[in-house]
């Protein structure tokens, strides 16, 4: 088990030059290989991603020059704060980013629910009430 999660997160170079090995197999970050997959069974998909880009629920960066780049399954922009998101994932920054990258994901996933009208509550004072419905 600990040489599959050594596996799971292992970036080449960044944390060493050989993989882990398991079963006669190396392993390594599955960023590198296929980031989003998608069920084999088709039908509906939520994609998410730290990095902006085209995926369902990610950060909103402000919009500029439209370029990206295609990897590992998935779309990213390129721009200054993706660039700032990849460094923080391989040098984690102070508790206080890290705080506000938890809220700004919390408040993506919420736009989206939204948007799709999966997001029946209301906040107030910090709680989540529930909507009326009428039917």
């Amino acid at each position: 088990l600990i040489l599959i999660l050594l596996g799971s997160c292992f970036i080449p170079y960044y944390c060493g030059r050989d993989p882990p090995v398991f079963r006669g197999e190396k392993w390594l970050d599955g960023g590198w290989t296929d980031n989003l997959p998608r069920p084999q069974f088709g039908g509906p998909t939520i994609t998410v991603s730290p990095f902006s880009g085209d995926h369902d629920i990610c950060p909103q960066d402000k919009p500029g020059r439209n370029w990206h780049v295609h990897m590992a399954n998935q779309s990213l922009r390129v721009n200054p704060a993706n660039t700032r998101r990849g460094i923080h994932a391989l040098k984690p920054p102070k508790q206080e980013v890290l705080e506000e990258y938890y809220l700004r994901g919390f408040h993506d996933a919420e736009r989206y629910l939204k948007e799709k009208g999966y997001f029946n509550v209301e906040a107030h004072n910090g709680l989540y009430i529930e909507k009326e419905t009428t039917v």
